[in-house]
């Protein structure tokens, strides 16, 4: 097996283009940005999250950063696929609350992958249709929110 990258295909034969990565500096936007407010509340429950987790295993407190990390990424994405997966969060939690077992019962909460909303090009799920995509990203956030919720009653 040979593995080559972008580099030494670009280097033997051209086709890939150089990738330009430029910065562009937003001054003047308000503090109640929408984006700005979201992405300054995600950081809060995140801490909240932590403070909840630190007792508990590694392996749960690395769950717990990947639902974070999924809805950062999402957030980041735009805000409208934060929604879809921040509401998806919420009606889990709701159920987990209201002391309801939820679907994502033996689903392994590591779909990371799903969890972020991204499916490489080599991943056959990406051949999947987009109805067919959200509901397995679904089953992701169900999962790890499930596997990482310690709290069965709704806090006060």
């Amino acid at each position: 097996m040979v593995r080559r990258l972008k580099e030494d295909i670009r280097a033997l034969e051209g086709g890939f283009p150089t990738r330009k990565l430029i910065q562009v500096d937003l001054d003047g936007l308000p503090s109640v940005a929408p984006e700005l407010k979201l992405s300054e509340l995600l950081d809060e429950y995140r801490d909240v999250r932590q403070r909840r987790m630190s007792g508990t295993t590694k392996r749960k407190q690395a769950e717990a950063a990947l639902l974070i990390s999924g809805l950062q990424q999402r957030l980041l994405s735009s805000v409208e696929a934060f929604a879809r997966t921040l509401a998806v969060h919420r009606r889990t939690m709701e159920r987990l609350w209201a002391g309801e077992k939820g679907g994502a019962e033996g689903r392994s909460p590591m779909g990371g992958e799903l969890v972020a909303g991204a499916l490489g090009a080599d991943d056959e799920r990406s051949l999947l249709s987009e109805t067919q995509q959200y509901e397995l990203e679904v089953g992701a956030v169900e999962a790890v929110t499930m596997a990482t919720a310690e709290m069965p009653q709704r806090p006060t």
